[in-house]
């Protein structure tokens, strides 16, 4: 994505571009794998085919699904955090009375509510991959052309599209 609109914005902005620009066969080629070039891939309509050279979804692949994992093991650690903070804030609320005039138990519960907020924003980030890794399970790949030479030719219709192997700061740009 571009990084300044929210997930909402970008969808109805994808969601815009295509229906403005209605035509008889549509096709989303990504040249490499920078954010601001496949960001907002997992909004271009499932009727849409998308290409990319077969390096670039294998990088994509492993970055997208790397941060699955990561935010599915944070998740994890935080839903533990929960049940431990839940059963002792338990315990401490039958203890309070009793110790108020020794423990201060002024908002012992703020952890709890900012780790729930964590919870949601983990399950929101979570879905989020699992749709970036589920549109890249549907994209179309290419074979990786040699530096100068074209790869076969990619057809979509009667278009034919020669890619070539270009130096862009990411691995198999084209």
């Amino acid at each position: 994505g571009s990084g300044k609109m929210s997930q909402e914005e970008e969808k109805s902005y994808v969601d815009r571009l295509f229906a403005q620009n209605k035509k008889e066969k549509e096709a989303v080629f990504y040249t490499h794998g920078h954010g601001d070039h496949v960001g907002m891939m997992q909004y271009v309509p499932k009727h849409v085919s998308q290409y990319m050279s077969k390096g670039t979804k294998r990088l994509l692949c492993i970055k997208e699904n790397n941060l699955l994992e990561t935010f599915e093991h944070r998740l994890e650690s935080v839903q533990t955090q929960i049940a431990y903070k839940e059963s002792y804030y338990t315990f401490v609320d039958k203890i309070k009375d009793f110790f108020s005039y020794i423990i201060p138990f002024k908002n012992y519960r703020r952890t709890l509510i900012s780790l729930k907020k964590e919870l949601v924003q983990l399950q929101k980030n979570i879905a989020y991959q699992q749709n970036i890794c589920h549109t890249l399970n549907r994209v179309i790949t290419w074979e990786r052309s040699r530096l100068g030479n074209g790869s076969l030719l990619v057809k979509f219709g009667d278009i034919s599209i020669t890619p070539y192997l270009v130096s862009h700061a990411i691995y198999d740009a084209h």
